[in-house]
């Protein structure tokens, strides 16, 4: 009896231990945790060259400036490694976080690719005065006015020499600088600026002609007039020379200072002269003619 009862203690004892260990084990088992219910999607990204900030124009890149970055929707044309960009110079403006791509240099020039077709780019110094107080913005459509200040003053005249031009570029650039980028070159009022102006192939020669010899004025068109007519260079305008092929002048509206202060001309008074008559003696009778 005694031998029985100590080994029902013993294997009381084992079963205690065994018991304990195993408590001790689930609690330090941590919980499983929840499944997902919807798995995530996986979005494919393409490593593209990005312009860590605002690039200007003409301005070398440096290596700092550009990043590879991964991007969802990658451009058609783009440079998958840095040094392709590092180094070159961009032909326009690059905005911060915009992929790099190859039309922003001189090998896809955009200046050549908008102009309208039987028209050349020509630049034209202006002021702010000249550009309608700085307002104008490349794709506005202008008339372009020249005043002929004359000899004498007397015969001053204003003239249109190109109607319905389109604004190419303005200044140095052809779309609108990007935000962060400063303006390093200086007082803006001491710059020779540009503008470069669509002209028909038949006006160049004309329009540089009438640009040499008088003070030209850009005149903005309203927004509506300029969709109606844009990139329809206006056949009417100095007449400074005869086209080649028609040998026509070209019509033209002209004010002269005669009638802008509404004063005419006057013209020379035509001398008269009185011849003595002539007579002429018939028989008896005596006849005045006067020749």
């Amino acid at each position: 009896m005694k031998v029985l009862a100590i080994v029902m203690l013993v294997i009381a004892g084992i079963a205690g231990v065994i018991a304990y260990r195993m408590s001790v084990e689930y609690a330090r088992t941590p919980e499983p945790l929840p499944e997902a219910t919807e798995a995530e999607e996986i979005v494919p990204t393409t490593l593209v060259v990005v312009a860590l900030k605002p690039l200007a124009a003409n301005a070398q890149i440096q290596r700092d400036d550009v990043a590879l970055t991964p991007v969802t929707i990658a451009p058609q044309r783009y440079f998958a490694n840095v040094d392709d960009v590092v180094g070159r110079v961009p032909l326009v403006d690059i905005d911060a976080g915009a992929p790099v791509t190859p039309r922003y240099f001189r090998d896809a020039n955009v200046l050549a690719r908008i102009i309208p077709e039987g028209s050349k780019a020509m630049s034209l110094q202006i002021d702010e005065v000249v550009a309608v107080g700085g307002f104008v913005r490349p794709g506005d459509t202008v008339d372009i006015l020249v005043f002929l200040r004359g000899s004498g003053g007397d015969d001053a005249q204003a003239r249109t020499l190109l109607r319905e031009a389109l604004i190419l570029g303005y200044e140095e650039r052809v779309i609108d600088r990007p935000q962060g980028v400063e303006d390093t070159s200086g007082n803006r009022r001491q710059r020779i600026r540009t503008a470069v102006v669509a002209v028909p192939d038949n006006d160049v020669t004309r329009v540089m002609l009438g640009a040499s010899l008088g003070e030209l004025r850009l005149a903005l068109h309203g927004q509506v007039d300029a969709d109606s007519s844009m990139g329809n260079g206006g056949s009417a305008g100095l007449p400074l020379a005869q086209t080649a092929t028609t040998g026509a002048a070209v019509t033209d509206d002209v004010v002269t200072r005669e009638e802008l202060i509404g004063i005419e001309k006057k013209k020379p008074a035509t001398e008269t002269r009185t011849q003595a008559p002539v007579y002429v003696y018939k028989a008896n009778e005596l006849e005045s003619v006067r020749p």
